[in-house]
């Protein structure tokens, strides 16, 4: 791309870097470093004429979340979560950054 001074690096995001979500640090914190990462490229690649850009698709929904709740009650350490399994499961706890 460099030697043909053009090029595009495309960078998939998540919601969760904007809308923090409990249990889910981790993920969180990775969609974050990419995204200084796809800003740092952006700057470093600019002069070469390559294109670097997040997308950030929305939220969805999927099975992944009652994928990982068929296995709560099998962990004695996810009891300690059980007051907040409702208001997870419905995906209700989010805090704005």
């Amino acid at each position: 791309m460099a030697s043909r001074k053009k090029g595009k690096i495309v960078n998939v995001r998540s919601v969760t870097a904007y809308l923090l979500a409990p249990w889910a640090s981790v993920y969180a914190a990775s969609k974050c470093a990419l995204h200084s990462l796809t800003d740092t490229l952006r700057l470093e690649l600019h002069y070469f004429g390559i294109d670097v850009v997040n997308v950030v698709p929305g939220a969805i929904t999927s099975n992944i979340g009652k994928s990982s709740l068929s296995s709560y009650n099998q962990r004695s350490e996810w009891k300690l979560y059980k007051p907040f399994e409702e208001i997870t499961e419905r995906g209700h706890i989010f805090i704005k950054h």
